[in-house]
């Protein structure tokens, strides 16, 4: 770069293409994960802590896509209530307009309208929790993954800047309060 007096733009994407091209040249295109075993296989790490890390990208991968299915049910229950509220409006102005059984049937839809939103919301509550939950698996897979690899893991570190703190595992209990301190002279009379 530096002797060739390129921007670093223009070789950064050289290098890209370069490793694009050199990657489709390899027998099939592989994934980020096959990719880390493959150079972690390499580089000597032992297979059990290669297992572990693979297994915390699973984790991770598997609560995103359930946070992305979770996102996608809240939206789909947010149109719903739309729908419902839509329905229930034509319903009210259905009754100045429209003939008994008209008007029983646009109450009908709109009752079914809320019936169908209601089960959506609680369907997109029911994804929020596992997605949750599937969140939480990931960060014990990564705390497991770190650990495999002789790394603390990031629940038991605490950020201030650049620095990384430990703190322990276990919370220490308060230190006890300080003596009282102990009395003072009197004061002198006063002249009076």
């Amino acid at each position: 770069m530096a002797r060739t007096g390129e921007p670093y733009s223009v070789a950064r994407r050289a290098i890209a293409s370069e490793d694009t091209a050199a990657q489709s040249a390899n027998a099939g295109e592989t994934t980020p994960e096959q990719q880390y075993a493959r150079e972690a296989e390499a580089a000597g790490v032992p297979a059990d802590k290669i297992n572990a890390q693979l297994a915390a990208f699973r984790a991770i991968d598997a609560a995103r896509s359930a946070r992305e299915r979770a996102e996608q049910a809240e939206q789909d229950a947010d149109e719903a209530e739309v729908r419902a509220e839509l329905a229930d409006e034509a319903a009210d102005l259905a009754e100045d307009h429209a003939d008994r059984q008209e008007q029983q049937r646009l109450r009908q839809l709109a009752d079914e309208a809320q019936r169908v939103a209601d089960q959506a919301r609680e369907h997109a509550e029911r994804l929020e929790e596992s997605a949750s939950e599937a969140e939480e698996r990931a960060e014990l897979a990564q705390d497991a993954a770190d650990l495999a690899r002789g790394q603390m893991p990031d629940a038991l570190f605490m950020q201030f800047g650049r620095r990384r703190v430990s703190r322990p595992a276990f919370p220490q209990p308060p230190l006890p309060p300080l003596p009282p301190a102990p009395p003072r002279a009197p004061w002198p009379p006063f002249p009076g």
